[in-house]
């Protein structure tokens, strides 16, 4: 039991050390972060924020074996260009328009159920 357990600690250590991050393919990295690029954008062109763009600097991975990026902080694959960790997840758990995406304040129960989840845009 003890071989076993100092091999666990030593793995533990290792990673600590070194801020290995696994990819979901098995292969395993050591973290670099990078400068942040305030000119970076979206998926849809947009510039993104500077906390955005300092979030991806140190967390966004390409894996070096299967070549996927994801984030090393929450292991989203892709990684989310444009929003930190708890953006995403708010994003991704929140209510959107169907159509554009964006945020929905409420959702509009006196609609019929195709448009109960649309915002108030004209083109939406």
């Amino acid at each position: 039991m003890l071989p076993g357990f100092l091999e666990q600690l030593d793995e533990e250590l290792t990673k600590r050390m070194f801020e290995l991050v696994s990819c979901k393919c098995g292969n395993q990295m050591a973290m670099e972060p990078g400068e942040p690029d305030y000119k970076a954008k979206d998926e849809d062109g947009v510039l993104i924020s500077k906390k955005a763009a300092k979030h991806m600097a140190k967390f966004r991975i390409r894996c070096n074996a299967c070549e996927i990026n994801f984030c090393a902080n929450c292991n989203v694959d892709p990684y989310h260009i444009g929003k930190t960790c708890e953006e995403f997840k708010e994003f991704k758990e929140g209510n959107k328009c169907r159509f554009c995406l964006d945020k929905l304040k409420k959702i509009n129960k006196n609609e019929k159920p195709a448009f109960q989840v649309v915002c108030q845009k004209e083109e939406c």
